[in-house]
């Protein structure tokens, strides 16, 4: 039952439901969501998985996606967080070293990041509050890994020393700057929720009664 309380495990989770929400698809995200259970039901004590096989599965799993994914260059590169969950499932399955925990971390943020451009309203909310929960509890376990768990992975040198409050701090505060600067926008106009363009066809002709214009096409 710990596996299922593990904050990692945990953080990996709300990335594989943020990715399967962008899709717009309740079956796939499903699939992410069994896909997680399986993953830590099945999980071995020992290493199986031999790297070449792992790096062929992340491969095919990425070509897949692009293969699938939209026309706009902005579908194919989030649809790249579809191929990344078969990463995350692989070593899932096994134990992993530290630094390939941190990989795991890094994309489930990416995916987290992908996911809340089509999470609006309170879902919104949710899925902050739950990436401000666990990433310092997150942080804390997988420095705790150190030969000295005194010393944060962030430091300059490796030697600055920081406690969960400031990690808290610290979240919070890059949170607040990232929505001021970097807030998200929904264009109606030519420019989808993706930032793509809509077919001509849609558009609405401009009639500039000014000049006497007329439609395109007409006149």
């Amino acid at each position: 039952m710990k596996r299922f309380e593990n904050p990692l495990s945990l953080i990996i989770l709300t990335g594989f439901i943020c990715q399967g929400l962008f899709n717009e698809s309740i079956l796939i995200l499903v699939i992410f969501i069994s896909l997680w259970f399986l993953c830590l039901i099945f999980r071995q004590k020992k290493d199986f998985i031999h790297p070449a096989i792992e790096f062929l599965i992340l491969f095919a799993s990425l070509a897949i996606s692009l293969k699938f994914a939209g026309d706009d260059i902005f579908s194919k590169c989030f649809s790249l967080g579809n191929g990344l969950i078969s990463l995350q499932c692989t070593r899932m399955l096994r134990p992993i070293d530290r630094r390939a925990k941190y990989y795991a971390l890094a994309i489930a943020l990416t995916q987290t990041a992908v996911g809340s451009q089509v999470i609006l309203g309170y879902g919104f909310i949710v899925v902050i509050a739950a990436i401000f929960l666990l990433l310092p509890k997150t942080l804390y376990s997988l420095n705790s890994e150190n030969s000295n768990p005194s010393f944060d992975f962030f430091s300059r040198d490796g030697y600055w020393l920081i406690n969960h409050k400031t990690q808290y701090l610290i979240i919070a505060l890059f949170t607040v700057i990232f929505f001021i600067f970097f807030p998200r926008i929904k264009l109606f106009n030519t420019l989808g929720i993706y930032g793509r363009t809509k077919p001509v066809e849609m558009l609405q002709p401009t009639l500039e009664t000014a000049l006497g214009s007329a439609p395109p096409g007409e006149g």
